[in-house]
């Protein structure tokens, strides 16, 4: 598996932001992340090189689309997936590689996409935003 496959076979996840698929989700693309760290070289050269194709699926992913605000939904979808799904998953599995290419995807997409924000995110922070409810006065 290359880097951009990453990002290729879990844009699905998007549309399944749910609390009960979450949990699924993420155990599926830390299984994915597992392998692929297993066969990523110990190089920050690799890492880096992992990203960038990343990175350049997120934009040649853009340029497939005509129009400006495809481009932008296209983009936003990618950052969910990306900042929702994979970070995390790095983030949990916990490894000096992992915690690294997290963060050399975070700073890769806020050099790539400027003034667009990446934050790493934490999976119990992520379940504990499922549980806010909206409560409307008139209920």
């Amino acid at each position: 598996m290359n880097a951009k496959d990453l990002l290729i076979n879990n844009r699905y996840c998007s549309e399944h932001f749910n609390r009960d698929e979450y949990p699924m989700l993420f155990e599926r693309v830390k299984e994915e992340l597992v392998g692929f760290l297993a066969s990523l070289e110990d190089s920050e050269t690799a890492a880096k090189a992992a990203v960038d194709d990343i990175l350049e699926e997120v934009c040649s992913n853009m340029d497939r689309h005509r129009f400006k605000f495809r481009k932008g939904s296209v983009l936003a979808d990618d950052h969910f997936v990306l900042s929702l799904f994979i970070a995390p998953v790095l983030a949990r599995i916990g490894t000096p590689k992992a915690v690294k290419f997290a963060e050399l995807l975070a700073s890769g997409w806020e050099e790539r996409f400027p003034g667009s924000t990446f934050k790493i995110g934490d999976y119990d922070e992520i379940m504990e935003g499922f549980k806010w409810k909206i409560t409307l006065p008139f209920t």
